[in-house]
């Protein structure tokens, strides 16, 4: 996993930014890519995290025999917002607030409590999905799409909510990769946003696939500084040196993002 560490780490680092906004929920721009789509046939997970929380780290954590990198709020070690272990496993997030049922009495926002977790106690895709499995009826203060990727080659969102989740494979979609901001494909009710920095997302992934460039160079350079409006008419600025960033991918809430590198089969993570 020391390859992973290193190349994750440098890769936060970079792009740890340090913007304010004015609103407290937390919106991100995300994509999983397997491997049958990517360059060096490793899946991908990709985060741009947008924060009111504008001091991010990368923090090591050692856990009873499982190391792991993640991106922390300063000082905040309860937490995690994207990360990998040394079993190959990552883990990231956006926020999905339309999983939450009409009726029900919703709780949020352990999202970084579980990703932790998660990173403690999950090797594989298969068990984050019995994580959640195993917390279906006790229930989860999370409304979240959760991306993960594991030493397998396996890589897939689960549309998550209080009491349910929702598995979509990224090798089962017909681009082999997938793109998530902070809306829900099986949403419960219509409290979702970030469809315009979702389509911008896919539309520069494709762009990518057509050039055969699915890579973490590319997506570093392409996708997470990008600030392409996805419609013309977004462009209201008072001259054409100004870019309206609320609904680009890099944002001017956007606080850190995070690029994780996977494993091909038998390659040790």
């Amino acid at each position: 996993m020391i390859r992973n560490f290193c190349r994750f780490f440098i890769i936060a680092c970079l792009f740890l930014t340090f913007f304010v906004g004015v609103i407290l929920s937390e919106e991100c721009t995300t994509g999983v890519f397997s491997g049958a789509v990517t360059n060096s046939a490793r899946p991908i997970l990709w985060k741009n995290r947008d924060s009111s929380f504008k001091d991010n780290e990368a923090a090591f954590f050692s856990h009873d025999g499982t190391q792991f990198i993640g991106i922390i709020n300063a000082d905040d070690t309860m937490q995690v917002w994207a990360g990998v272990n040394n079993h190959g496993f990552a883990i990231m997030n956006a926020e999905s607030r339309d999983m939450a049922i009409p009726g029900e009495e919703t709780l949020y926002d352990d999202e970084g409590v579980l990703m932790k977790t998660a990173l403690i106690l999950c090797k594989t895709v298969e068990d984050f999905e019995n994580l959640l499995k195993n917390t279906n009826e006790t229930g989860r203060a999370v409304t979240s799409n959760f991306g993960v990727i594991d030493a397998l080659g396996n890589a897939a969102y689960f549309e998550t909510g209080n009491h349910e989740y929702f598995r979509f494979d990224a090798i089962d979609s017909d681009e082999k990769l997938l793109i998530r901001a902070n809306f829900a494909y099986k949403a419960r009710s219509e409290e979702g946003y970030g469809k315009l920095r979702h389509d911008r997302a896919f539309k520069l992934a494709q762009n990518l696939i057509g050039e055969k460039k699915i890579s973490v160079e590319e997506l570093i350079s392409c996708v997470t500084r990008d600030f392409g409006l996805s419609k013309p008419d977004q462009r209201k600025a008072r001259d054409d040196d100004f870019v309206k960033t609320v609904d680009t991918i890099s944002r001017h809430r956007t606080v850190a993002a995070a690029v994780f590198d996977g494993v091909n089969s038998g390659e040790d993570p």
